[in-house]
């Protein structure tokens, strides 16, 4: 992988050099044609011309029929690109520069021949070879998205930026044809034909050089091209105002996109194949017939021709040496780039999978050019912020798409635009996303400060107005899976997001030592989430009419109905109200079907108490949650009265798996069960709290499952209870009064966490509104049974420490690597 990254990486310098240096590499190559004349024109004095190779002419009938033939089905290929050309609709500046890098192959390609020594007996005949052969070479496609890519972009360095990208993504589709096309031509040498070989030598020579000027000539010529663009907009930036599908076509179709979307993979293996053959037929060519050429070598000696073949010899071996070498070099960066290639593309697929099954604009190649542009210090406008401004105010449903992002942080940082609504100024989330971690770096001038914080390739859509604001990445939390677990005769992988060592471990050995007896077997008590709005009377009488009124039946039904209304999962079940002074809380509970529930609640009792309103105007709702509920708060009315799923769960283990598994007995169990998770609960005044450690299992399994991790407070209300039955077994419960979960809404639509719940088999709604969200409970309820027989069977042998030991201790060197971040850092 390093070295494929490595390679990818030298590939973008190569290709970067002609780009961000135009005149030069410009004249390096116009310094390279030149010497060749001067060194090709030295030599030739001194060497005869009747013994050199000849671009063929018009000598044999058959060989030229056979040659104009191959020159008939090359120009219909031509044609066939230059009717693309016709039909992509290309700019005039591509046009330009596709004729510019014609003319520098004609040059570069004489300039060669002169070098090589080959004679040119028709100059009309070269001229068009090479014309037919550069322009077979060049894939129009790509090279015309490559130039509307970048010339869409306003930045000149992004620009630049894109065009150097692009490049490499084409280095392994271009490095093969240049191969296989060179191996195909090169089969042209099995001819006797002296003409038919020459121009095989001739075409291959052609194809090697027209592949070097594809990545030096026609990239500086992009490069001029666009600074000259950026010269006259910068001048008159009112160009800005451009139309609007041309700003849908730069967002929505980025370059690697569309130039992925071109690739074919039955031709490349095609192609493959057929590189694979032509280099076996080279290499038996080379190998077995080396006795027949040393064998004309030595007719050729005795005839008295020595000096000639010399020079024929010499003159053939510089241009295999040439030929051979470009050969090496298309197939390393073919085969290291195709690899490195293909991962990017796999990542991409995955992505625009993604995308398209939630109808996201994902695009996550924009996002790695993004990624670059965060990198930059320095900052370059084409526009003041006054004409920012004026821009937007006149299209004021305009995106920002074209705005480079120096443009968008300096907006921000003056207060034009706010950073909590960047996300509605792009189509991709993950732009805004980006920019505004460039502005919390930039206020708290620390450029480090999210530079282990991931936030690329990432759904954001999902999470805005839903699950979080301000995003400035994501933290990845660790996930392991404990079990199985049996519950309910059906077996169970747990699946629990931490950071604490042992906790997976520890519960995977209770889930063993359960499912190695009869299992666990569960129950649903209730089912009802609340919510308690708080209302003010002008008198404490009153408020006690209105108290009365409710827990009349009839009355009740009629707030019931009310409630009811808002929706078609949530049922009404009863109402408790408490008095303080003129005060009345209201606890409304409710079945809510698959999902958690609050919000439902929320609207349901905004409708009851308009209800109760009809009947007591002097009625004063002072806020809907009154902490009666009670949420997110130790609170004894949901340890007694319950909230969400009321869960029990009991199971029998044999006495020689506590013995086996557990390392304990039955006997040190209980008693220390009594004496710690009873007595010494009640000790401390405990609310709900008489257990080992439930909230550790609950807030695992919650992460992992896209649950509300605040809730923790109340759901791991737990008591556990255990005793000796049938003489030496161990007898367990935990019985849990208000485990709040759903499988619908809030965190459950993320990627992750959904698929923590598929792999329980509760995503989503179940035909049987709520089953999925009581299923859930259960297998919360007895993951925490799982984890509570561990850890009191590691307290009662001893083992809690040494294992803690083992398992949650850092071995990494926290001094030696602060120390080397901050030398980073600085540096």
């Amino acid at each position: 992988m390093e070295s494929q990254k490595i390679l990818s990486d030298v590939f973008k310098l190569f290709s970067g050099a002609s780009v961000y240096n135009p005149f030069e590499v410009i004249i390096i190559m116009i310094s390279i044609c030149i010497s060749l004349s001067i060194l090709s024109n030295t030599t030739n004095v001194t060497k005869p011309d009747n013994e050199l190779p000849k671009i063929p002419a018009i000598d044999h009938s058959s060989n030229f029929s056979f040659l104009m033939l191959l020159r008939c089905i090359a120009f219909i290929c031509v044609l066939f690109q230059l009717k693309k050309l016709h039909k992509i609709h290309s700019k005039f500046n591509f046009f330009f520069s596709i004729m510019v890098t014609l003319v520098a192959s004609i040059i570069l390609n004489n300039a060669l021949l002169s070098w090589f020594k080959f004679e040119i007996s028709n100059s009309f005949i070269l001229f068009v070879d090479i014309v037919i052969y550069t322009l077979l070479l060049i894939d129009v496609k790509k090279c015309n998205l490559i130039f509307n890519s970048a010339f869409e972009i306003k930045n000149l360095k992004e620009a630049k930026k894109s065009v150097v990208q692009n490049l490499a993504s084409c280095a392994s589709s271009s490095s093969l044809d240049t191969f296989c096309m060179i191996l195909l031509i090169a089969l042209g040498n099995l001819s006797e034909s002296k003409e038919i070989k020459n121009f095989s030598i001739f075409g291959c020579l052609l194809l090697a050089s027209n592949f070097l000027i594809s990545l030096t000539i026609f990239p500086a010529l992009l490069s001029l091209i666009l600074q000259f663009k950026s010269t006259n907009e910068s001048k008159n930036y009112d160009k800005l105002e451009k139309s609007k599908s041309e700003i849908q076509l730069a967002s929505n179709t980025t370059p690697l996109t569309a130039l992925n979307s071109l690739k074919n993979p039955v031709l490349v293996y095609v192609k493959l194949l057929m590189t694979l053959f032509l280099i076996g037929v080279h290499l038996k060519l080379k190998f077995f017939n080396d006795k027949e050429f040393q064998t004309s070598n030595h007719s050729n000696s005795t005839s008295g021709k020595h000096e000639q073949n010399e020079l024929h010899i010499d003159s053939k071996d510089k241009l295999l040496l040439y030929t051979e070498s470009c050969l090496l070099i298309s197939l390393i960066i073919y085969i290291f780039s195709t690899k490195f290639i293909k991962r990017n593309e796999e990542q991409d697929s995955q992505c625009q999978t993604m995308v398209y099954q939630n109808s996201v604009s994902c695009q996550t190649e924009q996002a790695n050019t993004e990624s670059e542009i965060t990198a930059e210090t320095e900052q370059n406008f084409f526009c003041s912020t006054e004409e920012c401004l004026r821009y937007m105010k006149e299209n004021p449903k305009r995106l920002l798409e074209d705005f480079s992002q120096d443009q968008i942080v300096d907006l921000v940082l003056k207060k034009h635009i706010p950073i909590y609504k960047l996300e509605s100024y792009f189509k991709n989330p993950e732009r805004a996303v980006c920019i505004r971690r460039k502005v919390i770096e930039i206020k708290m001038n620390q450029e480090y400060t999210f530079k282990s914080l991931p936030y690329e390739r990432y759904d954001y859509s999902k999470i805005i107005g839903s699950c979080c604001e301000n995003v400035v990445g994501y933290v990845p939390v660790p996930l392991g899976i404990a079990g199985p677990l049996l519950i309910d005769g059906k077996c169970y992988q747990i699946p629990m997001a931490t950071t604490e060592g042992t906790l997976v471990a520890s519960t995977n050995r209770g889930c063993t030592a359960l499912s190695s007896s009869q299992g666990v077997f569960t129950r649903v008590l209730s089912d009802g989430m609340t919510r308690a709005p708080l209302v003010e009377f002008p008198s404490a009488m009153r408020a006690a009419d209105a108290k009365e009124w409710l827990e009349n039946l009839d009355n009740f039904s009629s707030i019931k109905n009310a409630f009811d209304s808002t929706s078609r999962f949530a049922k009404l079940e009863s109402c408790k109200c408490c008095i303080v002074g003129k005060y009345l809380y209201i606890r409304f509970k409710s079945t809510t079907g698959d999902a958690m529930g609050m919000n439902m609640l929320s609207k349901g009792s905004e409708k009851a108490l308009l209800e109760l309103q009809k009947h007591f105007p002097d009625a004063s709702v002072k806020s809907v949650s009154g902490n009666y509920c009670t949420d997110k708060k130790s609170s004894a009315i949901n340890w007694i009265e319950g909230r969400g799923k009321s869960v029990v769960c009991e199971a029998i283990v044999k006495g020689d798996v506590v013995k086996s598994v557990l390392k304990t007995s039955v006997k040190e169990l209980v008693d220390l069960n009594l004496t710690k998770n009873l007595v010494g609960s009640a000790m401390a005044g405990s609310i709900g709290g008489f257990n080992a450690h439930a909230a550790n299992i609950v807030t695992a399994v919650f992460i992992a499952c896209g649950q509300d991790p605040a809730q923790v407070v109340e759901s791991s209300n737990c008591l556990t209870w255990m005793e000796c039955v049938n003489s030496d077994d161990l007898y367990i419960s935990c019985t849990m009064p208000s485990i709040e979960v759903g499988t619908v809404g809030g965190g459950t639509i993320l990627d992750a966490q959904s698929s923590c719940l598929k792999l329980l088999g509760v995503h989503g709604a179940n035909e049987n509104a709520g089953q999925n969200a009581s299923n859930l409970a259960k297998i919360v309820a007895s993951a925490v049974m799982a984890g509570e027989l561990s850890l009191m069977s590691a307290l009662a042998s001893g083992h809690l420490v040494n294992s803690h030991m083992k398992y949650n201790r850092s071995t990494i060197n926290l001094v030696s690597q602060a120390f080397s971040t901050k030398i980073n850092n600085h540096l």
